[in-house]
């Protein structure tokens, strides 16, 4: 798989869940939209449609940026620490034993194991995200247009998907920071002021 297609992935398929689970939710109150797009040519639906799916991947770039930056606001506003117990001191600490590991072999395994991690984790939490923006939309709805069981029944349901990304999300980060404690409890670095400095602060 090309760096492409893999973008692709990463932000399309946030993108669109985000637009489906929303689409339902208008063909639901406006279903003459379903009907009209069905009797539509075929060039049309198919314009239609490779729009949506576009889109989708712009949604989910956009995702992907609100999910970073809220990260980094809770960290700085905050003094966030996320699960991983990782910060940005502490980063640099771990690109310094990635420069101490002499075996190519080795630091390839280990970068790339660390990016694997990395990937997922920023997945989670875009899915994340879209689940709790698509939430939040559920709740306008229902407290516009009035109680529904269908919408209701709709949250609830990604309320499920929300939960299960939000434990994945905390499962790999937890993963992660045993992957760079257990080889940083090898390096001679934790001994050092540095990474003391970076405890403190």
């Amino acid at each position: 798989m090309n760096i492409e297609m893999r973008h692709i992935l990463r932000w399309g398929v946030p993108g669109w869940l985000f637009i489906a689970a929303n689409l339902i939710t208008l063909i639901y109150y406006k279903p003459t939209l379903l009907n009209n797009f069905l009797k539509e040519s075929l060039g049309i639906a198919f314009l239609t449609t490779a729009i949506l799916l576009w889109s989708g991947i712009v949604v989910g770039y956009l995702f992907y940026q609100v999910y970073f930056g809220v990260r980094e606001i809770l960290r700085e506003v905050n003094k966030y620490k996320d699960p991983a117990g990782y910060t940005s001191k502490e980063g640099y600490v771990w690109h310094l034993y990635i420069l101490e590991v002499k075996d190519e072999e080795d630091r390839k395994y280990i970068t790339g194991r660390h990016a694997y991690y990395l990937t997922v984790i920023h997945g989670f939490g875009s899915l994340l995200s879209i689940w709790a923006v698509t939430m939040i939309i559920d709740l306008i709805v229902l407290l516009t247009q009035g109680y529904n069981n269908f919408i209701l029944y709709k949250f609830f349901i990604e309320s499920f998907f929300a939960t299960f990304a939000f434990l994945s999300y905390t499962h790999y980060h937890f993963d992660l920071n045993n992957f760079r404690v257990s080889l940083l409890n090898e390096s001679k670095l934790l001994k050092t002021d540095i990474f003391k400095d970076t405890k403190n602060k």
